[in-house]
């Protein structure tokens, strides 16, 4: 053939169909293409196709076309009355079949005005491709009337034999060799003077049923062939059909058919028609096209193929399409769903995430820094493209991820439509921007917690995200993450071996990312790590630190069964292994480990974690020895969690808040653990773990064991400025070796050496504490006059400042001591400084007491009886408090401070007595 020449077009350009030509006859041209993505399919026979080029990379894409010459030769197999046979030439691996059955004898009596002629049923009609080897020998039978399976016909003028199917037999010559059978017709009947009687048509998955004077409905016709069995006989002594055999026609009346041939025959007919064979294809066959009653006359077979030019004559030629995709001059690409641009603004901006993203880390390649953001408008947007340095940028299904590219800043939450064009005006909490990883649109979530389900899911994404490797500054902010399924087999990614299983809606593996105001829904994992991210460090590779903030983990799961697995499965939501993680002002909620694993919400086995201003809220965990629904610690590094609400969590299990590991190093700093529930530990459950916990409340929790904290294989936690109180029970220690240390701290139930002595109840302390149960709510701050109040010891809270802020993010030092607790009483006492004795003589005028408060407010005063002295503000000296002296006498009066603010603090109430009275002397003493 003549050689094509090469061929170089941009994005979007049309490319040219190419003809091929060659100086031979009867060649058919066979192409390949080793890129798909430039928009032209993988393969095809013929000419190239004009098409839409398309590169959606940051640099030229190149594709090889191989198109190889072949003969197209054609064997056709008449009807001889014998087996033939077609021994496969060398090179050819598939055939194409035409296979025809033969049409059934007719009736013909030469009698047109009493007797119309009436003809067999024509024959099927199979086409089909099938996988052949070279040497391989096909044995050949073409149908002739009454020749392979045609059932014989019977009648007293005329006897129509059922027409013969044709087959192609493989490995034998039996017919349980046959691959390729066209049914044959049923021979024609001729017993009714005005209406036609044909046989039944041949063919098809059910031969076709005989006719009687014009219909098909009587009992004397022969019935089709099945794919089960053979056609149904008319009535006696006519004969049904079997298998490769139309059955006999009863010999009836003046012509009744036989059955056709096929690869379950026709009945015979005692009057009429003959049913016609069943048509079939083996298996293996494809392409396969069934026509009923296609052939007239005899049957026919015909086997095509190609065969290569020998030599071969194969020519080679490339297509390569140029990018067009560019950021602006800051290097921001610009993404909107359905929009057909390059991305260097709005309104030419690229229309799918995964391809600004393939862009990014082409330019960056060839030039750092080319593309530093990615602003991505609202919609949904799926990953496109596997992530594996095997396959990477090619669609790979449920493979397909979208991933981080180093020092590429990705936002979301844009509406460029309505004005929401930059980050300034950007709204990701009302423009939601979605990851999804359901490939298919068709996922079903329902309920939340202990009732969280997904169906409909095996298709979608094992990681809807992928941060592999040194990224650098890259950063996540501003998306809805949702749909990952994390399931399967590894891939490698930046030369880092990545878990299908870990990680169902983003894998971090040795790398440090941040990730901001993004949410984490709907996404799981199947006997794996981190429902919804996973964070990893494989052996002897660089820690990943990535920073997640202001974000939130609502209903994912770690779906596991109990037995099954390495155990070292769970975290519902997030799952650390080896690495050190900063978590701060995220939200967990609603999510799900199952199969006795930990770690409802959080599952830490890390390095170093720390947790700060999040709150982890109504997790669960499932299964007798799993736990730590909201925050389950096996990290041999230190782990923080400060300023952290962990509240109604569920488990069946142990530690319904907290669950400690041997060797875990837990640090708890300004933290509520409340409404939590557990068979043991409710609050906290140390399984030979020793944290510390400094102003920690823990309150309103229930257990069977250990309401409040359940110690257990010598675990030796330390209590400081902490208070366990109101829980079904306080600390509970299983044997003498577990042993709390505490330091001025207060535990229901409890009085030794660093406890505080309180006989009171929990309304008592708290402001709004509730009965000990699942659940969420309450108000632990103490309340005016608590014996938490300036309760604790300023030296065993590290750091403590006037800068410190308690839980609710109020100072955390407001009098002269801490508070106990993880909350700081804001209102302080005061008091009003005895007023020492004052003489007046009678007509004096107005005066000021003198008292003074402690917290520098105005002291205010009232007298009991007006009529002898009188306490007013003076409108006119600034509106100091004064008393008036109307007569002698004796009255009582009261100085008081109301409470409230001055200088950023708030003080309670105070009020003291004082008694006026006049002499003889007409002199007035106030004590």
């Amino acid at each position: 053939m003549n050689q094509p020449q090469n061929i170089i077009v941009d994005h979007n350009a049309t490319v040219p169909a190419v003809n091929y030509t060659s100086s031979a006859n009867g060649v058919s041209y066979f192409w390949t293409n080793t890129n798909p993505a430039i928009g032209l399919s993988s393969s095809g026979i013929g000419n190239l196709p004009s098409f839409t080029a398309i590169n959606k990379r940051g640099v030229p894409v190149t594709s090889t076309i191989t198109v190889t010459p072949k003969y197209n030769i054609t064997n056709t197999f008449s009807y001889t009355g014998n087996m033939q046979t077609f021994v496969v030439p060398a090179g050819v691996t598939r055939i194409k079949v035409d296979v025809k059955g033969s049409q059934g004898g007719s009736a013909i009596y030469n009698q047109p005005g009493t007797k119309p002629d009436d003809i067999g049923g024509k024959g099927g009609r199979v086409t089909a491709e099938y996988p052949v080897t070279a040497g391989q020998t096909l044995y050949i039978f073409v149908g002739g009337i009454g020749y392979n399976g045609g059932g014989n016909g019977g009648g007293s003028i005329a006897q129509p034999n059922g027409g013969g199917a044709s087959d192609i037999r493989m490995g034998g010559m039996t017919l349980a060799n046959r691959i390729i059978v066209a049914g044959g017709g049923g021979g024609g009947g001729n017993n009714c003077s005005a209406n036609a009687e044909p046989g039944g048509a041949g063919g098809g998955l059910i031969g076709e049923v005989g006719f009687q004077c014009g219909n098909q409905t009587g009992t004397a016709v022969g019935q089709g062939g099945t794919q089960l069995g053979g056609g149904a006989a008319g009535t006696s002594p006519a004969t049904a059909g079997i298998l490769g055999i139309g059955g006999n026609a009863g010999g009836l009346g003046t012509a009744s058919g036989g059955g056709g041939g096929g690869y379950y025959g026709g009945g015979g007919a005692a009057y009429g028609g003959g049913g016609g064979g069943s048509s079939y294809t083996d298996p293996l066959a494809t392409s396969v096209q069934h026509t009923q009653g296609f052939q007239d006359g005899l049957g026919e077979v015909m086997i095509s193929y190609y065969q290569e030019c020998s030599p071969s004559n194969s020519k080679t030629f490339n297509i390569t399409v140029n990018p067009t995709s560019q950021p602006n001059a800051n290097g921001i690409l610009f993404v909107k769903k359905g929009s057909v641009g390059t991305g260097n603004a709005w309104n030419n901006a690229i229309g799918e995430l995964a391809d600004a993203l393939l862009v990014a880390k082409d330019l960056n390649a060839i030039t750092a820094g080319s593309v530093t953001q990615i602003w991505v408008a609202g919609g949904t947007y799926k990953p496109m493209y596997s992530p594996a340095d095997n396959n990477f940028g090619n669609p790979a299904n449920s493979g397909n991820a979208f991933l981080m590219v180093k020092d590429v800043k990705v936002y979301g939450g844009f509406d460029p439509d309505n004005g929401k064009i930059n980050l300034a005006t950007r709204d990701p909490q009302s423009v939601l921007t979605i990851l999804s990883g359901d490939i298919d649109g068709n996922d079903v979530q329902s309920g939340a917690g202990a009732t969280l389900s997904f169906s409909n899911n095996n298709e979608n994404a094992r990681h809807v995200i992928v941060s592999a490797g040194n990224v650098g500054t890259a950063e996540l902010n501003g998306f809805t993450i949702t749909g990952g399924n994390g399931n399967g087999t590894t891939i490698t990614v930046n030369g880092l071996q990545l878990w299908g299983t870990h990680g169902g809606g983003m894998n971090i593996t040795s790398s440090s990312p941040t990730l901001s105001y993004c949410i984490f829904e709907y996404n799981q994992v199947q006997t794996g790590m981190g429902g919804a991210l996973y964070i990893g460090t494989p052996a002897n590779e660089a820690v990943s630190a990535p920073l997640v903030s202001k974000s939130s983990f609502v209903n994912n799961k770690s779906d596991n069964i109990a037995g099954v697995g390495w155990s070292e499965e769970g975290g519902g939501a997030l799952y650390n292994s080896a690495s050190s993680p900063i978590v701060t002002e995220c939200v967990f909620t609603g999510n799900l480990v199952t199969g006795s694993r930990l770690g409802g919400a959080i599952a830490n086995n890390g390095l170093t974690m720390e947790v700060s201003n999040t709150v982890i809220k109504n997790n669960i965990s499932l299964g007798a020895n799993g736990g730590g629904s909201g925050f389950a610690n096996s990290g041999a590094g230190q782990t923080i969690l400060k300023n952290v609400i962990l509240s109604g969590n569920y488990t069946d299990g142990k530690g319904g808040a907290i669950y400690n590991n041997p060797g875990a190093i837990l640090s708890l700093q300004n933290v509520l653990i409340s409404g939590n529930q557990a068979n043991a530990g409710a609050g906290i459950y140390n399984n030979g773990s020793s944290p510390v916990l400094t102003n920690v409340t823990i309150a309103g929790n229930q257990a069977n064991l250990g309401g409040g904290i359940y110690n257990i294989n010598s675990s030796l936690p330390l209590l400081q400025n902490t208070v366990v109180f109101g829980n079904s029970t306080g600390v509970i220690n299983n044997l003498p070796a577990d042993i709390p240390t505490y330091k001025n701290s207060l535990v229901q139930g409890l009085f030794t050496t660093g406890l505080i002595l309180f006989s009171g109840t929990a309304t008592d302390l708290f402001v709004q504490p509730l009965t000990p149960a699942l659940a969420v709510g309450g108000d632990y701050k103490p309340k005016s006059g608590s014996i938490l109040a300036n309760a604790g010891d300023n030296t065993l809270f590290t750091n403590l400042d006037a800068n410190t802020k308690d839980l609710a993010g109020n100072t955390r030092l407001k009098g002269a001591n801490i508070d106990l607790g993880a909350y700081e009483l804001q209102s302080q006492p005061q008091v009003i400084s005895p007023i020492a004795t004052i003489t007046k003589t009678y007509g004096d005028a107005p005066f000021g007491p003198g008292g003074i408060s402690s917290s520098g407010l105005v002291v205010g005063y009232a007298s009991a009886d007006n009529s002898v002295a009188e306490a007013y503000q003076d409108t006119a000296d600034g509106n100091k408090w004064k008393l008036k002296i109307k007569k002698a006498g004796t009255v009582q009066v009261t100085a008081s401070q109301a409470g409230g603010s001055n200088n950023g603090d708030f003080y309670d109430p105070h009020q003291m007595l004082c008694l006026i009275w006049w002499s003889i002397k007409n002199r007035l003493r106030l004590h």
